[in-house]
């Protein structure tokens, strides 16, 4: 079970330097279920430590729910079973600046020609409505969505507070995640 803010035994604390910055979680199933506590994750975070209005906010947690539910339902469409999702945010005091990257390791399905349905369809345009900026990249070795907000704010309840890291693949996730440079092994200023 994933637990919203996992206990000291099971978490890696992210450096003194990186204080409440950095939102992690590694090798998520990409599921539903699983999708949907990460969602409800990073929504806490969220208001836990940073200054953003309701309407913001919900934006900020529905955009970060579509590039969630995309992993969850397409990465892994010709597989036997689902694999997995990291899914990082990285907040950067200088520019104000939140950038959330959810990453697969599928093959998404190929897109449909045909005109988007009524019910289908609006995902990827919904991120860029909802963001100051999104892309979404894929490659062989999978796809990587980015999502970034500007003129966000720490809220001062949250200073001074490690935020976990949790990694449901045992081993930290991959090389270059958390705190410095990088976010799941990007560099932070992708966007």
């Amino acid at each position: 079970m994933i637990e919203p803010f996992p206990s000291a035994s099971s978490a890696h604390p992210v450096s003194a330097g990186a204080l409440a910055d950095y939102f992690e979680r590694l090798g998520v199933p990409a599921d539903a279920a699983s999708a949907a506590q990460v969602r409800e994750q990073f929504a806490a975070w969220l208001g836990r430590f940073f200054d953003v209005d309701a309407v913001k906010s919900s934006d900020m947690v529905l955009a970060t729910n579509e590039a969630l539910a995309n992993a969850a339902e397409f990465a892994y469409v010709h597989t036997e079973r689902p694999g997995t999702m990291d899914v990082c945010a990285h907040y950067v005091a200088d520019d104000t600046s939140l950038t959330v990257i959810v990453t697969d390791r599928g093959n998404w399905r190929m897109a449909d020609p045909r005109p988007a349905t009524r019910t289908r369809g609006r995902g990827i345009p919904l991120m860029h409505a909802l963001t100051d900026r999104a892309s979404v990249e894929t490659s062989a070795h999978g796809t990587t969505a980015y999502l970034r907000w500007t003129g966000i704010r720490r809220s001062g309840s949250g200073r001074g507070e490690h935020v976990p890291v949790t990694s449901w693949s045992g081993s930290g996730g991959p090389p270059g995640t958390g705190p410095g440079n990088t976010v799941c092994g990007m560099p932070h200023t992708t966007l």
